[in-house]
């Protein structure tokens, strides 16, 4: 169980690492004119993030229409980049994401120390909590965008807040806020994350992002009443609690049976991320990249989308059966076809 756990950890590092090839060639601008460019990325790549970067100045040097994962779509970024998200509902799985990811690391944390020497504990680790500052602004944005329901929040999670609050306030003062920051990112490992440097209690971190999620689950079902995502944000909910029973199993029980439970967990993740939140999400991104499309198609520049390549494969086959000419990178074309071995495996399965 153990040598499984850690091929299955070592197989996740190298899908992020080397599995997608990425092409940061721009296909010729007076050839792309009425086509939507489809830009799969690793979010956690370099040459992903320097390549958004190129077609970010792009844009704002007015040369092509830019749309962007991450970003909201009610709050226009500049005349030629828009964002694609519900902030509510990308809120929703960035605090599941931190709330699992925070059980993984309570449960791993727990084991004894000369079974945690065989687990590959930093490797679970960084895969997770890497780079830890922009782990940390990820979570001032979820704090941030709780909005009335932060007096809720704060009410029971005192400790924890009033360290965001005290890091927001030295936003008046930037060497002072960027000190802090860098204090607590600094020498960031399994043994000392950052987020134990701003309260040591990892107790008081789970159930902090246990309280978010379900807050977030329990807003969108009531947006969404029948809709086609109340099944997802069901599913949503089961997770929460079966992530709770874990977090809840003593030292005793988590040393007996580490094993089965963190693969369990890192396969929720998984599944979390490529089932759960993309359909979620892909709906919502469909129908926004739809709406920036069409109201920015008489400008006649090039259009691209930057997305999580996971996303790639459900928005190229919705765009092209609605009649759009789509084109995508390497990366993308990698899930897509990934994608269609999988649902013809699925379909010979069936028979």
């Amino acid at each position: 169980m153990k040598l499984f756990l850690i091929k299955s950890i070592t197989l996740m590092l190298l899908s992020i690492n080397s599995s997608f090839a990425y092409d940061p060639e721009l296909p010729d601008s007076n050839n792309s004119r009425n086509i939507i460019h489809l830009i799969g990325e690793n979010h956690k790549d370099l040459e992903c993030a320097n390549f958004k970067i190129e077609l970010s100045r792009k844009a704002s040097n007015n040369d092509i229409v830019l749309a962007l994962e991450g970003q909201p779509f009610d709050q226009k970024i500049s005349d030629n980049i828009f964002g694609i998200e519900e902030k509510n509902t990308y809120r929703l799985t960035s605090s599941f994401d931190f709330y699992l990811q925070i059980a993984i690391y309570k449960i791993a944390s727990s084991l004894d120390p000369s079974k945690a020497k065989t687990m590959s504990l930093e490797i679970l680790f960084n895969l997770y909590f890497s780079p830890p500052s922009s782990c940390l602004d990820d979570m001032f944005d979820i704090l941030n965008d709780l909005d009335s329901n932060l007096k809720i929040i704060h009410k029971k999670h005192p400790k924890i807040i009033q360290e965001f609050v005290n890091i927001r306030k030295l936003k008046s003062s930037p060497a002072d806020h960027k000190k802090k920051i860098i204090q607590l990112t600094k020498h960031h490992s399994f043994d000392e994350p950052f987020f134990l440097k701003m309260n040591p209690d990892i107790s008081l971190w789970f159930n902090l992002f246990k309280d978010i999620t379900t807050l977030y689950t329990k807003e969108a079902l009531l947006k969404t009443e029948q809709t086609s995502s109340s099944p997802i944000l069901f599913e949503i909910a089961s997770y929460i609690s079966k992530i709770q029973e874990y977090a809840n199993l003593d030292a005793e029980e988590i040393n007996r049976s580490y094993g089965p439970v963190l693969l369990d967990l890192i396969n929720l993740h998984e599944v979390l991320h490529t089932k759960v939140t993309c359909k979620l999400r892909n709906q919502i991104f469909l129908n926004n990249i739809i709406n920036i499309f069409e109201n920015n198609k008489s400008q006649q520049k090039p259009f691209y989308i930057i997305i999580g390549a996971a996303h790639t494969p459900f928005l190229y086959q919705e765009l092209v059966k609605r009649g759009y000419e789509v084109k995508m990178n390497n990366r993308a074309q990698q899930h897509y076809d990934k994608h269609l071995l999988e649902s013809a495996s699925s379909s010979k399965a069936e028979l």
